[in-house]
């Protein structure tokens, strides 16, 4: 199982979290008919964490989860969405904004 983030090897807090979060969007979009969308956001190898998780091995969590859960393609209309961003990127591209600020500024 190494496409799952160290973590989440047994599914189950990510499974838990994952739930809970379709509960709300359930509670919000078909019991409140509230036009409400889930967004799952991931963070793939940030240096702050004691364990990194590669962008593959969240989508690997992610579709472990889903999984688990028995959704299926058309489970919640399309409102649900994952999305996994690489700090390093993240990181880059935000020094980057900064060289450019600064060199704009001289």
């Amino acid at each position: 199982m190494r496409a799952v983030p160290p973590s989440m090897r047994l599914g189950m807090p990510l499974s838990i979290q994952y739930a809970n979060r379709l509960a709300h969007l359930y509670y919000l979009a078909d019991l409140n008919h509230v036009d409400a969308y889930l967004l799952f956001v991931s963070f793939a190898d940030a240096p702050d964490v004691p364990v990194r998780a590669t962008a593959e091995q969240w989508e690997g969590a992610h579709r472990l989860a889903r999984k688990c859960l028995g959704l299926n393609v058309n489970s919640f209309d399309g409102r649900v969405g994952e999305l996994v961003l690489s700090v390093p990127d993240i990181l880059a591209s935000t020094r980057l904004r900064q060289a450019a600020g600064a060199a704009g500024r001289s």
